[in-house]
């Protein structure tokens, strides 16, 4: 029988012992072993080459070899991470094994009549070879594809599932028949259950029947109708991955398949899906480094077509974009496009990261950062910091500065010096992915970030400016001050205070009232006045998956359950959910938080000693009652400041039609929603004078990007325009960061198809609540 001719790149597998069944001898093992050698065995070194054990520890050692080609890893493993190596080390190999055999009969297993005759070194030998063979076909960097024309039984079962991509038709035989004869097919199942599943697996281990192909678990193997069906998906599976697939990301992705299905919640618990998501995330920023991918990426720019043929009718110049072309379809987009952000921002954010989430850092990136001397523009830029970092330096809220932060690190990492390079600096090793830093690791990143970059001379710290900004941004850091009847209150210990046996009362709904309470003591009682108004004003800290932020997650399930315990609290009572996490078991919440959803406070009495005071309560139309506290934290929102600039400047910022001027520009204090309507037309809201980041009222950094882009583009349209200016009239720019006072064209304006487009400020750096009309007072919490 001769089977069809393979295509370049791929070859067979050939089991022929059709006069006995296609059984397993000594002497077809052996011949198995060698064909597979040979197609594995190096032209570069005569190196037997196979893929590494399935440890996920060996990626450590894959990282090390992709860093250091020269290094032992690197020549252990090189060939594998390194597509020219890969190139020298499989030259003339092929793509694609096939399995196959001829006959009615796959293979009936091991040759039981022969076995009776070999002496007990050779049955020794026997099953040790056949679990070579099954070893060398899943350690094989190409895939093997099975091909399974007729029965197989015991260890012939095992082989054909062991091959990567079985198929058969819907009437082929399974057999594990070794239970009929004394002798249980325990070496077969163990690639029988792997493939079919435990319980089935059993089934056919103790009761030794024939199961039809269709009969098994669904998807184990794929099924075909007929003979002629099974040739034709035969041929297009070999010549797709002959052909039409790389071979070292192939070989690199088998091995963290297999890889990962080994992680069994060691280190996370649960069914090991969080260890491994994280650990194959890893491996994806491997992949990510390869030739093979670099190209793949480069020949797809964006995985939105829409936006892919846009940027294919620009000229590639992120400095000078047409926004409303460019994002016009994102709102009935089926890709999740932000609705909240501006446009500019989005659009930055996905050129930035095109898969979103499902990638922590931009190693999948659209952008490429370059440097122009001829464009540049000398700049300041000027903090009130001591470093670089501006609030992420302060710690204006009472709480602990090794909270994970909401974003995750590859979201924070600027260009030039990324979260990931900073981390490698630190620890000698590469970053988790998925991982949220604490409030003082990202402090310090952006501390090191001007002196990496080489931009150290341009930053002024500690110092406040009151002239005229040609890029502005807002200062979030004042805290909403709570109302006369509880400022006696302000006077008693916060987390960090002396330890006192009085509990802690925390008054807030939203993140920071939450690192309040993860950062008390594990003994410190809580009462935790909130709103509870889920479908109206719900908490941010509602969006917070249980696996994600399972701190977070938590305290809203503790807000939760304390609002459907109280009689008073109206609307639909939903169910809390049965979960627990490590969070969850970290204090005794039943002895140490009480919740007081919605609670007012109607009178406060501080104690002689200063020690304490006791606080009146209703909730309601329930009866008042009392509590003493020894410690308070009012954290209810915070409001932004311009005071570094010139009331004259602030009155410019801050104008919108038909508002008062004066009464604008008398310092007060600003919330995220002040400057939104304006920055949905134009982020130029003064002459001169851009705002981007938080003052946008887009909170998050990887949206600041946008913004900043923008703002850069017109300035630097600026300079050339006082360049020629110059050149013209003989008149001179008074500095490097001022820029000609002549009107910009408005033709690209970072506008929003929507004049209503809410300011961010939860999970997401999206408003957690439903859009208001007017600016935004969190003290309605109380």
């Amino acid at each position: 029988m001769s089977w069809p001719e393979l295509p370049a790149r791929a070859g067979y597998l050939a089991l022929r012992n059709g006069r006995h069944r296609n059984a397993l001898s000594l002497a077809v093992l052996r011949n198995l072993r060698d064909q597979l050698n040979a197609y594995n065995t190096s032209p570069a070194d005569g190196q037997v080459r196979i893929l590494p054990p399935f440890k996920p520890e060996i990626l450590e050692e894959l990282k090390d070899a992709e860093r250091d080609r020269g290094s032992a890893a690197g020549d252990k493993y090189g060939w594998l991470v390194d597509s020219q190596k890969w190139k020298e080390h499989r030259h003339g190999l092929p793509n694609v094994v096939v399995l196959r055999s001829e006959g009615p009969v796959f293979s009936s297993g091991h040759d039981l009549k022969e076995l009776r005759t070999l002496s007990h070194d050779e049955v020794k030998e026997t099953f040790a070879l056949c679990a070579e063979v099954m070893s060398l076909i899943r350690r094989s960097p190409a895939p093997v594809v099975g091909v399974i024309q007729g029965l197989a039984t015991a260890a012939g079962a095992q082989l054909a599932l062991t091959t990567d991509l079985p198929l058969t038709c819907a009437s082929t035989q399974f057999r594990l028949p070794g239970a009929s004869i004394g002798l249980p097919c325990t070496s077969p199942a163990t690639a029988v259950s792997r493939r079919l599943g435990g319980a089935f697996t059993y089934r056919m281990l103790a009761l030794a029947e024939l199961h039809r192909a269709d009969q098994l678990p669904g998807g184990a193997v794929e099924l075909v109708s007929d003979d002629a069906s099974l040739e034709k998906r035969v041929a297009e599976i070999v010549g797709q991955l002959a052909s039409n697939s790389a071979g070292q990301p192939q070989a690199l992705g088998k091995w963290a398949y297999w890889t990962q299905l080994g992680l069994n919640g060691r280190e996370s618990g649960g069914d090991g899906y969080e260890d491994a998501v994280s650990w194959a995330g890893n491996v994806m920023a491997l992949h990510a480094k390869a030739d093979d991918a670099k190209e793949g990426i480069s020949d797809h720019p964006h995985p939105d077509p829409l936006l892919h043929d846009k940027l294919n009718c620009w000229d590639h110049d992120l400095l000078s974009l047409d926004v409303d072309f460019l994002t016009d379809h994102f709102t009935a987009s089926r890709f999740s496009y932000s609705t909240q952000a501006l446009p500019i921002n989005v659009l930055l954010d996905t050129l930035i990261r095109p898969y979103g989430e499902t990638e922590d850092a931009p190693k999948t990136t659209c952008v490429k950062w370059k440097h122009d001397p001829q464009r540049a523009v000398p700049h300041l830029v000027f903090g009130k910091t001591s470093t670089a970092g501006g609030q992420w330096e302060d710690n204006p809220v009472d709480a602990s500065w090794d909270i994970g932060t909401l974003s995750y690190a590859g979201m924070l990492s600027l260009p030039g010096y990324t979260f990931e390079q900073h981390y490698r600096c630190l620890y000698g090793r590469s970053m988790p992915v998925y991982l949220r830093p604490s409030r003082r690791s990202v402090a310090d990143y952006f501390a090191a970030y001007p002196t990496k970059v080489g931009i150290t001379e341009s930053i002024q710290n500690a110092q406040v400016v009151s002239k005229n900004l040609v890029l502005a941004s807002g200062i979030f850091s004042e805290l909403i001050q709570p109302p006369p009847i509880l400022r006696p209150l302000a006077t008693l210990a916060g987390v960090e205070g002396r330890e006192v046996t009085l509990p802690i009362l925390v008054i807030g709904s939203g993140f920071s009232a939450a690192d309040i309470i993860i950062s008390s003591s594990e003994h410190r009682r809580i009462i935790h006045v909130f709103k509870w108004a889920p479908s109206t004003f719900p908490s941010p800290l509602r969006a917070c998956h249980q696996q994600a932020y399972p701190e977070y997650a938590g305290i809203y399930r503790r807000m939760k359950i304390a609002a459907l315990s109280h009689p008073s609290i109206s609307g639909k009572r939903s169910k809390v959910r049965h979960t627990h996490s490590v969070f969850d078991s970290s204090r005794d919440w039943s002895a140490t938080y009480e919740g007081l959803p919605n609670a007012h406070i109607v009178n406060v009495e501080q104690c002689a000693q200063g020690c304490g005071a006791t606080v009146t309560f209703q909730i309601g139309s329930e009866q008042p009652f009392i509590r003493q506290v020894g410690g308070f934290a009012y954290v209810v929102g915070r409001r932004g400041t311009l005071e570094y600039l010139s009331p004259d400047l602030v009155a410019q910022v801050l104008l919108t039609p038909g508002s008062n001027t004066t009464d604008q520009a008398q310092g007060q204090l600003i919330s995220a929603h002040c400057l939104r309507e304006k920055a949905n037309e134009d982020l130029e809201v003064a002459e001169n004078v851009f705002i981007v980041g938080s003052l946008t009222g887009d909170s998050l950094i990887r949206f600041a990007y946008g913004g900043c882009t923008y703002a850069a583009g017109k300035i630097m349209s600026h300079r050339r325009q006082n360049r020629d200016s110059t050149n013209t009239n003989g008149q001179d720019a008074t500095n490097g960061t001022t820029v000609s006072s002549s009107t910009m064209e408005k033709s690209s304006r970072p506008q929003t198809p929507s004049s209503q487009i809410p300011a961010m400020s939860g999970l997401d750096g999206h408003e957690a609540s439903p859009a208001r009309s007017g600016p935004l007072d969190r003290r309605k919490e109380l």
